[in-house]
């Protein structure tokens, strides 16, 4: 088995694309869970805020 053979077949070899694929699509869904739990976080945080600051008041 020469080299050009072994290129060819590597070239050719596409099983590890799916593995790549889902590492990508995870990696994806990842960064947007937490930039929506750093937003919900932030306006979670601030709604307490304003309700302590209500209840302070009075």
């Amino acid at each position: 088995m020469g080299i050009v053979t072994i290129i060819k077949k590597f070239y050719q070899d596409d099983s590890g694309a799916t593995a790549i694929e889902y590492g990508i699509l995870i990696a994806l869904l990842a960064t947007a869970v937490v930039v929506g739990a750093g937003l919900l976080g932030g306006n979670l945080s601030d709604k307490w805020i304003g309700i302590k600051n209500e209840v302070e008041a009075r």
